[in-house]
């Protein structure tokens, strides 16, 4: 049985197809009725219409030679790609004489070929005959540009070393305070673009992917309108785990002297003048002094503490932070700090410790007289000076037990990230029933709990990351450097290992081993 239909006419027979096929199995069909047609009869029977039909004459009936199944190669090879974005075309050398462009278009339309095609690249499938040819391509969508934020303002600086024209290292820096005020634009987000749309082969539109949208790392005191950050209230900024806050600021134009006397405030405070003796400045948290700080109290409760020219305490000065303490010089005072000291030029007549590390380490970076220093992880120091007295000590950490705590951070920050998010979303659908009382009621209900809930998550994240950046930055389990100036007699431990100096020494770089249990040096 074929799919070919004999008409038998008074002016002779006639020849259509009942169904589509292509000009091989027309070729095939044909044999088994013993016709054979030329190239360009069954070629017009194949781009056709099904009522299409063709006259069986003299000039193009041969029943002397029926087709080998094997020799049977189509006029025409029409090949789609799977993704229905290309057409190659390739034209049988036998007949491509018998088959014009516009034949090849029409072929391609009845297939439903309609978008993309290039009649230049047709023409050159008909002059290189056997070649395929790339005649159809469609259009690929494009997708829409990505959402990009500008943040007006660079996270707080931490202590680290900068290296300066010179090629000297200079660890001193200052992390000043950056007033706010309400309505300040603090970033600009430039939204996600709608994609463009692609056309395949076929004339059907495919869909583009639209860009990424990304949110805005913000947290207290800051609100979004439209695509700004903008600052909710006057204050001064903050980057917890870089995210942006606006802090409440408390700001000192001058001294703190007689005439402002003692300070206690919720936020961060700034004082362009210095601190005079016998005041006390306190707050939650960073404490900016543009000045310098004399034989009066400063205390950081969650931040820390910046003193731009020094601190000259007279024995009695007493500095402490949660975080980290900087300053120009130290002199005569007692400086506790959770995490590091960073002091740029000297220290004298002082007992300093710190939860991390103590850096002495600008280019005037001088250890000077009898000076009790103790670190958690690491002492750095240029030089020393005059400090036979020196009391040098690091703790140091047991390594195990901190990747431990990292490990237990990590799975809590997880069960508290999957509690966040369950929390947004029930908050999402809360605001948009704002016109249900009972909606409205758990909604101011669940809005303070979820910002507890922030603020247990990012203390979490820092202390971890903190962890970490200890673990990376110290080498063993307690490291001391120093620069220079090491004199016989001088002692230094860490760990409860102890050294003395039997000699004057150019440089002293050691750390205590955790696997050999003893002081390596290097």
């Amino acid at each position: 049985m074929t799919n070919l239909k004999i008409i038998e006419r008074p002016d002779g027979r006639y020849i259509k197809l009942l169904k589509k096929m292509d000009s091989c199995q027309i070729e095939k069909d044909l044999s088994l009725l013993g016709i054979r047609l030329s190239y360009q009869s069954i070629h017009d029977l194949a781009v056709g219409e099904l009522d299409k039909e063709i006259k069986i004459s003299e000039d193009n009936l041969d029943q002397s030679q029926l087709p080998d199944e094997n020799d049977c190669i189509p006029p025409l090879i029409i090949e789609v790609s799977e993704d229905n974005m290309m057409v190659f075309i390739t034209v049988d050398s036998r007949s491509h004489n018998e088959i014009s462009v516009q034949d090849i278009i029409a072929e391609l339309r009845n297939r439903g070929i309609v978008f993309g095609i290039d009649d230049q690249a047709i023409e050159n499938s008909l002059n290189n005959p056997g070649t395929p040819i790339l005649a159809v391509r469609g259009i690929s969508p494009i997708k829409g540009k990505n959402a990009s934020i500008q943040y007006f303002f660079e996270k707080n600086p931490t202590p680290k070393p900068i290296l300066l024209a010179n090629d000297i290292v200079d660890y001193y820096e200052l992390g000043q305070i950056i007033p706010i005020y309400t309505g300040d634009i603090l970033a600009v987000r430039e939204p996600a673009a709608e994609g463009t749309p692609g056309t395949d082969i076929y004339g059907k539109e495919i869909e583009a992917q639209a860009g990424e949208n990304i949110k805005f790392k913000i947290g207290r005191g800051v609100i979004i309108n439209q695509d700004k950050a903008v600052a909710e209230y006057e204050g001064a900024l903050s980057w917890i785990n870089d995210k942006l806050h606006v802090t409440r600021l408390y700001q000192v134009s001058g001294d703190v002297d007689f005439s402002i006397g003692n300070i206690d405030f919720m936020g961060k405070v700034l004082i362009n003048g210095n601190v005079c003796d016998g005041f006390k400045v306190e707050a939650d948290d960073d404490i900016d002094i543009r000045g310098g700080v004399g034989n009066a109290r400063i205390n950081s409760r969650k931040g820390s503490i910046f003193v731009k020219n020094g601190i000259i305490g007279r024995g009695r000065a007493l500095v402490t932070a949660h975080k980290n303490v900087e300053a120009k010089f130290v002199q005569a005072a007692t400086v506790n700090a959770g995490q590091s000291v960073v002091v740029n030029e000297y220290i004298v007549r002082c007992n300093i410790n710190a939860g991390d590390s103590v850096l002495i380490h600008g280019r005037k970076g001088r250890i000077l007289g009898s000076n009790k220093i103790s670190a958690k992880t690491k002492i750095k120091a240029s030089r020393v000076k005059n400090s036979r007295q020196l009391d040098l000590k690091v703790e140091g950490i047991e390594r195990k037990q901190y990747y431990e705590r990292i490990h237990e951070l990590n799975r809590r920050v997880d069960r508290l990230e999957g509690k966040l998010k369950q929390s947004a979303s029930t908050i999402r659908t809360l605001r948009n029933r704002k016109d249900d009382a009972r909606s409205l009621f758990l909604l101011e209900e669940m809005l303070p709990e979820y910002m507890n809930l922030q603020e247990e998550l990012d203390t979490m994240i820092e202390e971890r990351n903190q962890l970490s950046k200890m673990l990376k930055s110290t080498r063993g389990e307690g490291m001391i450097e120093i620069g220079g100036g090491l004199e016989e007699g001088m002692s230094f431990s860490i760990k409860h290992e102890f050294i003395k100096l039997p000699q004057d020494i150019k440089t002293l770089n050691m750390y205590y081993d955790p696997d050999e249990k003893k002081l390596l040096f290097y």
